[in-house]
């Protein structure tokens, strides 16, 4: 190799420039060896703590899969056992539920006749008192009582509504007599006033103005005529319906008072119009 790359006639600088290149080759290649070497040593190092690893791994998965077979083997031996076990208790608690039913049965069948037979006397317990109720007078007495009392807070309450139908009546007689007496005091001052007219001093302007006179006072006679006409009618209602409440509260008392009052009253009214 060496003696190719010399040529024969070469001069002794260029020979010594090419060893001193081929010294610092020969001495790069060697650190590189030497480097690559040294990172052979390093990767043998951690292949051997790999390795190491590895095994310690293997055999702690050796180790666990041993004790995964173990725990499942017992897993499997603890659920036969329980399966066993809930077997016989599933056993002795239907045994013991068809022992308890017995002993109820045997214990309830005279509880079921004794009951059975109180139903019965309760019965005829019950029928006997309805009997009893429907004779005893003093019972008989009670309802009637009872009746009577109920009858008469319906007559105190009808004789309530009564007072406050009467109540009304009467103030519209006072209103109607008011009314009446108001309407008279008009015509004593109407009259009093055609009195006035008859006077000598006063006879012509009474012979002008007297027909406007009459005709005004026609006129408002009228109108009062009808208003008390209307009024007489709506006492005349009250007045029949109270005669018909009166009558059948007299066929209940025997008292003529309250018809007594109604009649005054639409006396009254006969009165007034």
């Amino acid at each position: 190799m060496f003696g190719q790359c010399i040529p024969k006639t070469a001069d002794p600088v260029e020979i010594e420039i090419k060893y001193a290149e081929l010294c610092l080759l020969v001495e790069k290649e060697q650190q590189e060896h030497e480097e690559t070497k040294n990172k052979l040593v390093d990767k043998d190092v951690e292949l051997n703590a790999a390795t190491e690893f590895a095994r310690i791994a293997t055999e702690e998965n050796r180790t666990l899969q041993y004790d995964r077979q173990m725990m499942f083997r017992n897993i499997a031996a603890i659920k036969d056992r329980n399966r066993v076990n809930a077997i016989e208790y599933n056993r002795t608690i239907n045994s013991l539920r068809e022992k308890l039913l017995d002993v109820d049965k045997d214990a309830r069948a005279p509880l079921l006749e004794l009951n059975a037979q109180k139903d019965a006397e309760i019965c005829e317990l019950e029928n006997t008192i309805e009997e009893m109720r429907k004779h005893n007078p003093v019972l008989q007495e009670l309802q009637i009582i009872n009746e009577l009392r109920t009858e008469h807070e319906k007559d105190k309450e009808e004789i309530k509504n009564l007072n406050e139908k009467m109540n009304k009546v009467r103030n519209r007689e006072v209103e109607s007599n008011e009314r009446f007496h108001r309407e008279i005091a008009e015509r004593d001052a109407w009259i009093q006033s055609l009195l006035h007219y008859q006077e000598p001093e006063v006879e012509e302007d009474f012979k002008e103005n007297y027909q406007l006179d009459a005709n005004q006072q026609h006129y408002h006679s009228t109108q009062n005529n009808l208003q008390e006409q209307q009024l007489y009618q709506r006492d005349v209602r009250c007045l029949n319906e109270l005669n018909q409440d009166d009558e059948q509260l007299a066929r209940n008392f025997g008292n003529q008072l309250c018809i007594d009052d109604a009649q005054f009253a639409g006396n009254n009214f006969h009165n007034i119009q």
